[in-house]
């Protein structure tokens, strides 16, 4: 049980550290808009915004895992840092599968 919890702050981890290598792009100005010419349509610009989607599981129904109480708490975390850095995220708390396809 213990090295499944280990795994799973693991891998949140090393999710928080690629946000980190984005956002850190992102402020080097090596991420920038991108403008295409769309005939008969005009310019679009992409990449004008940084989004998000940032999901917990703290509840298993396998008994294999055990459930994680502090997923809420770094989930919420997680979302007030990328959103002091400009990004629009969205947050799921133990979805259902359909809910989670539809995201």
């Amino acid at each position: 049980m213990q090295g499944t919890k280990l795994l799973i702050r693991l891998l949140l981890v090393l999710s928080l550290f690629t946000i980190g290598i984005h956002m850190a792009l992102a402020q080097s100005g090596a991420v920038r808009p991108v403008n295409i010419q769309i005939p008969d349509q005009g310019q679009v610009q992409l990449y004008q915004g940084s989004h998000a989607l940032v999901i917990g599981i703290s509840e298993y129904q396998d008994n294999v895992w055990v459930d994680l109480e502090s997923v809420g708490a770094d989930v919420e975390a997680v979302r007030e840092t990328l959103e002091e850095q400009g990004f629009a995220v969205e947050t799921l708390l133990n979805p259902t599968k359909s809910r989670l396809l539809n995201s």
